[in-house]
């Protein structure tokens, strides 16, 4: 892991920007706790309204989510589809998480606007690409694994449609990308991850810095 003491932003701009965020549900807030109690990385509220307003202002239908966790992000997704008259496709590799994130949807009443599969993203993701090519709208990456962001990569790119959103999270990683002492596994497959994108002709990219760094990225 890198230096915990590297930051994004100021603590003093992090506790700002929490306040600008609305008010959460019941379950999603129950969620944020369960992270923080049990250690769980989830992309928090302020994240995840940005998620939601991506989403929605897309108009995005068929939304797949690489790496479910406790289904925190999938509310904010799945919310946005539902809201689309769509569906989000959620994969997780954990029986235990999946659990989880199957009861969170059920408290959220969106069950019916998603499919939680359980399985390896490297069996999944292009099995999806050739199964469904360039159909969905948008497409989130956020795996613990971070060398998947690289291997699975181009099979989110067959699987947008044209004019579709994909977007990784983490891709700052603590801010420690753009230190050159940092150089963790992780954090050397986050840097090659970024260059990756933005020679990627088939995308046009920018990266965000909030949370732990957001890249958005458009298939062209």
């Amino acid at each position: 892991m890198p230096d915990q003491n590297v930051r994004i932003l100021t603590i003093d701009a992090e506790k700002y920007l929490e306040t600008t965020v609305s008010a959460r549900d019941s379950v999603l807030s129950d969620l944020e706790k369960h992270a923080e109690n049990y250690k769980i990385p989830i992309l928090g509220p302020h994240v995840g309204s940005f998620l939601s307003i991506i989403a929605r202002g897309c108009g995005a239908k068929n939304i797949l989510e690489i790496g479910t966790a406790s289904g925190y992000s999938g509310i904010w997704l799945a919310r946005a589809a539902a809201a689309n008259s769509g569906k989000l496709i959620t994969i997780e590799n954990d029986p235990k998480m999946r659990d989880i994130a199957e009861k969170s949807f059920k408290k959220a009443a969106l069950s019916k606007f998603v499919k939680v599969v359980l399985a390896d993203a490297r069996d999944a993701v292009p099995m999806l690409a050739n199964s469904r090519k360039a159909k969905f709208d948008l497409i989130l990456m956020d795996v613990g694994e971070k060398k998947l962001y690289i291997e699975l990569l181009d099979d989110c790119v067959r699987a947008l449609k044209k004019g579709g959103i994909f977007i990784a999270d983490d891709t700052l990683w603590h801010g420690s990308v753009v230190v050159p002492t940092e150089s963790d596994p992780d954090t050397r497959t986050m840097r090659n991850f970024n260059k990756q994108l933005l020679k990627d002709k088939r995308l046009e990219s920018v990266i965000i810095p909030i949370g732990d760094g957001l890249t958005i990225a458009l298939k062209k």
